[in-house]
């Protein structure tokens, strides 16, 4: 595992999940979000999106959370690993009115758009990122894995943490 992507609803609990996996691996985490804006909220132009996702993925280690469709299909390209963090729409719904709730950004507070891209997630986003995950399995080789809900995501972080210490004690 050296070049991951976590991908998910906003309030999935990808950036949570990608921050404790850089930990346990001490690969460099790198969350989209904090890249996407402009000081004043707004999206950063498509070019300089796309050429800042083509420099970050060309890099030999990583964990990228975040969705960006505009942008997978380069970082699906380079990963070893892909997972997905499909809680249920209430729980994504819950976290991030939480997280705004507590955010210091103004401009990040209640934007309506953001409201409705988390409640319809499920039923618009992830299809299509399902098929490009799919389309870009036949010719790249990644594993996928698909979280569901808080156990899981604990279980594989354990897993991994696990792994990471039977390799530091290993030779060679």
């Amino acid at each position: 595992m050296k070049r991951v992507i976590v991908i998910g609803a906003p309030g999935s609990g990808k950036s949570t999940l990608s921050r404790r996996l850089a930990a346990a691996t001490g690969l460099p985490h790198i969350e989209l979000d904090k890249l996407a804006f402009k000081d004043d909220g707004h999206m950063i132009p498509r070019e300089d999106w796309l050429a800042i996702n083509e420099e970050l993925s060309s890099r030999d280690r990583w964990i990228i959370d975040g969705p960006y469709m505009a942008s997978l299909d380069m970082r699906l390209k380079r990963a070893d690993t892909v997972i997905v963090v499909q809680p249920g729409r209430f729980r994504c719904f819950y976290q991030w009115i939480k997280r705004e709730a507590r955010s210091k950004d103004q401009w990040l507070r209640w934007r309506w758009r953001a409201l409705h891209v988390v409640w319809s997630w499920a039923g618009v986003a992830m299809p299509r990122i399902w098929a490009k995950i799919e389309i870009n399995a036949l010719t790249n080789d990644y594993k996928v894995h698909h979280l569901l809900n808080k156990d899981q995501i604990e279980k594989f972080i354990s897993g991994v943490e696990v792994e990471m210490a039977e390799a530091a004690k290993s030779p060679g």
